[in-house]
């Protein structure tokens, strides 16, 4: 693990883009497994590339496309899309964006996350000195909003 531990940091404030220019943060490599924060400038982008994994991409600041040749989902702060495979799919900036980007290389997932969808992650909380997360995820139907215990 390539970040600070023990300590509350902020990926956004830490991260932020340099002009013209797309940054990236290598966090967490092992085997087929990656963690990375990109930080792209304004009208900067990350051109289109075909993976063979979903990319769990969570935007912190900003804002961004993620794009193919069919298809552009706006991603806003806060909000999550899982990338679809076999196809190239790119990033872009109107702004600025940061963002982490997490490999999913391993069939994990759970169900309800689906491929092509972008969702917003909120919440997480500690009872009694042991970690319980409940995430609710808001697709881009804004009368459709899900919540699941992880």
């Amino acid at each position: 693990m390539k970040e600070k531990t023990g300590t509350v940091f902020s990926i956004a404030k830490d991260n932020q883009p340099v002009a013209g220019c797309t940054i990236s943060k290598e966090v967490y490599a092992s085997g087929q497994d990656y963690i990375s924060y990109f930080s792209l400038a304004k009208g900067t982008d990350i051109s289109a590339e075909i993976y063979d994994y979903h990319k769990l991409l969570i935007l912190q600041e900003g804002s961004m496309e993620v794009y193919t040749d069919k298809q552009i989902w706006t991603l806003n702060e806060g909000e999550v899309i899982l990338t679809p495979t076999d196809i190239p799919v790119g990033m872009r900036a109107g702004t600025k964006a940061i963002y982490t980007d997490i490999s999913v290389r391993r069939n994990t997932m759970n169900n309800a996350v689906k491929s092509r969808r972008s969702f917003q992650v909120s919440g997480a909380y500690s009872v009694s000195g042991r970690q319980d997360h409940q995430y609710g995820c808001r697709t881009q139907r804004e009368d459709e909003v899900r919540h699941y215990e992880l």
